[in-house]
């Protein structure tokens, strides 16, 4: 199964944001989340802290665009082993769903800075984000609006938003000091209603609010070939300061 196959930059004005597709498969009006129903030892969340956080990014963050149709909502929970790679945690989603789960998979979190990766089918509206439970793992070593925002982050690459060329933006590709993603900005707004705008006449590529340019440049780091394989978060902790770089 093949993902992110490549990224097209959208113009907005000042905002400036990535698809993952040219034009990534829609998912439904409601959004359906099916969460591991199983401890993340390394990562230090049990299978309920798990699924409240999963419920706190989509409140504060995703649910809260007014010009968007679409809603997330938290489904059953599933059972995901966990040494399952990203394609085999999609596989278990049926369209329409994102499943959210844990993996410690070494080949899938090589780096113990990457904190999650996050992704969706070219062919189906199914989502996946995988949290890095690996026993080198940094997830339980950032604040907890970190891990928040993190799930938020990879469930927007988990619909088909790619990377902002916004530093303060949730979706943004690292994460810059100083900078607090309590909230979606602009950028992120005009990302997921580009995608779910609440007419549905002008959804998607139909859409006369923006242009691709097929070479991918957005002025700055967004020329970036992680979403040419899967849209990821990479947090790397600095030595000597509080800050981090992350996606």
């Amino acid at each position: 199964m093949k993902y992110l196959l490549l990224a097209f930059f959208i113009s907005f004005e000042a905002q400036a944001f990535l698809l993952l597709f040219r034009n990534p498969p829609r998912y439904p009006d409601e959004i359906s989340i099916r969460v591991g129903d199983s401890d993340c030892p390394n990562a230090g969340l049990t299978a309920a802290q798990l699924r409240d956080f999963v419920q706190r990014s989509v409140d504060d963050y995703w649910n809260s665009v007014s010009t968007s149709r679409v809603k997330f909502k938290l489904g059953a929970s599933i059972s995901i082993p966990a040494s399952s790679t990203t394609s085999q945690m999609v596989a278990l989603a049926a369209n329409g769903e994102i499943v959210v789960g844990c993996s410690d998979d070494a080949a899938t979190f090589p780096e113990a800075s990457t904190l999650a990766k996050g992704g969706m089918t070219g062919t189906a509206p199914r989502g996946v984000v995988a949290i890095n439970d690996t026993a080198a793992t940094r997830f339980d070593d950032v604040d907890e609006l970190a891990r928040v925002s993190t799930f938020a982050h990879e469930l927007g690459h988990a619909i088909g938003i790619g990377h902002s060329n916004i530093e303060y933006s949730l979706m943004y590709y690292s994460v810059v000091a100083g900078v607090v993603n309590e909230f979606l900005t602009e950028d992120d707004a005009d990302a997921i209603t580009y995608l779910y705008p609440n007419d549905k006449e002008l959804g998607g590529l139909a859409g006369a609010c923006g242009s691709i340019d097929l070479d991918g440049g957005n002025g700055g780091p967004g020329n970036f070939l992680l979403t040419l394989c899967f849209g990821f978060m990479l947090i790397v902790l600095a030595q000597k300061s509080a800050s981090f770089r992350q996606r």
